[in-house]
Parts: structure tokens; sequence; C-alpha cells
């Protein structure tokens, strides 16, 4: 009878301590997972954040006159002569719809669109958010409304860029996240 106990003790104690290695497991695969994801999310946000600044530093130059067509709070046209060969070029950065992205689950990813001169549009990445703000010379904030007017984009001398990612897929149900924000000021609107 003692036999049996030892056994049946033996089995118990065995089964919880592969229970625990199982739960651990577990644990380590979800947070290896969640690391991925967050390491995805944060490189395509350096990525993009690369591109945006690079191009959004460069508004106006070499350009005599009015240096952006459109100022919205997720789209602007630029212009600019990036690659320095005495030609204006122009830039459009514009959100798309979430009906446009469908490559991933997450429901509230869409397109971020960058359109360069008179080329088919090229989605930079999939983002959650991306918001744009114009200020004046003295730092106050430009209504959208009246940024319709040429005089009044005349006067945008900063424009702070907020960008949010998501990862793809979720993790237990949450979406790994990377925020990025700045305010860009661009030597040539002064």
């Amino acid at each position: 009878m003692a036999y049996l106990l030892d056994i049946a003790g033996s089995f118990i104690i065995a089964s919880m301590v592969v229970l625990i290695l199982l739960v651990l497991n577990l644990n380590i695969m979800s947070g290896t997972t969640e690391n991925l994801n967050t390491n995805i999310a944060q490189r395509d946000l350096t990525t993009a954040v690369w591109v945006i600044e690079y191009d959004l530093f460069k508004i106006g130059y070499r350009v005599t006159g009015s240096k952006i067509e459109i100022a919205d709070s997720t789209e602007i046209k630029f212009y600019s002569d990036f690659d320095n060969n005495g030609t204006i070029d122009s830039i459009r950065y514009y959100l798309g719809n979430v009906s446009e992205f469908s490559s991933t689950s997450n429901p509230l990813d869409r397109p971020l669109y960058r359109k360069e001169n008179n080329n088919s549009d090229s989605t930079l990445f999939s983002v959650v958010d991306f918001a744009l703000t114009y200020s004046d010379s003295i730092g106050n904030n430009i209504d959208y409304a009246s940024l319709s007017s040429p005089a009044v984009r005349n006067t945008i001398r900063t424009i702070n860029v907020e960008l949010k990612i998501e990862s793809g897929e979720p993790i237990n149900g949450i979406y790994q996240v990377s925020q990025w924000e700045k305010k860009i000021t661009p030597k040539n609107l002064r």
C-alpha cells in the first residue's frame, strides 16, 4: 500500500512540474512574440520617420513661389528641388482609408501614401494614425479651415507630425504600439 501512495505522490508531483514547465514555456513564447511584434513596429516607425523627416525638412528648397499647396490634418503637398537638379519636385503625403488595407488583421491599419511628382502613389507604411498640425512664426496653431487660402499657407513655419504604428497581429488581444511626434521647422519656410 505504501508503494501505491509513493507512486501516486510521484505522479502528482511530476504532473505539477510538467504543468509548471508548460506554463513557463507558454509565457516565454508569448513574451518573445510580443517582443518581436514590438520590434517590427518600431523598425517600421523608424524607417517611416526617416523618410518623412528628410522630405519635410526639404520643403521649399529652391522654390520661389508657393511652397505648400495642400495643408490639412492628414495630408500635405509641397514643393522642393529634392534631387538638386534645378527642377522643382512635388511631394504629397496623405492617409488612406481603413478599407484600402487588408493585409493585416489589425482593423485600424490604413495606408500612408507618398506621391512624388506625377508618379503613381506608393504606400509608405501601414499606420494607425498620421496627424499634421501647422504653426506660424510665433508658434500659434493655424486653423485647418483657413489653410485653404494660399496666403495663410505661406505663413506656415512649423509642422508638427504625429505618427502611430501598431503591429499587424495581436498578442493576447493587444496590438503592440510605436508612436512618434516631432515639430519640424524647415529652413526654407522662413
